[in-house]
């Protein structure tokens, strides 16, 4: 059986994951905290708009991996690359904040 790509659902994914990056620039970055009101009100709407993004993103990979046969290696795969990027990123965040 041939797989083909949904465009539609490609598109709700990369959607959702730009969604995501913009809700954590607004949550972490410091806009909804910020004295301007304008920033601070742009903030929270761009927070509003964004906050479906997980969800959107998770019903996108769930449509496409339903069809799928479950396989172990794909859960260590995935765990190991978090498990990875985390202490990398964990080492790198420590080294420049102690300078």
């Amino acid at each position: 059986m041939k797989s083909e790509r949904v465009i539609g659902i490609d598109v709700s994914k990369i959607t959702a994951m730009l969604m995501i990056c913009a809700l954590h620039y607004v949550g972490h970055g410091g806009i909804i905290n910020n004295d301007d009101s304008i920033i601070s009100t742009g903030g929270y709407l761009v927070k509003s708009f964004s906050i479906v993004g997980v969800n959107l993103y998770m019903l996108a990979t769930g449509y496409l991996m339903y069809t799928r046969a479950f396989k172990v290696n794909r859960v260590v795969k995935i765990w190991s690359e978090t498990l990875f990027y985390s202490v990398l990123l964990g080492i790198f965040m420590s080294i420049i904040s102690s300078q």
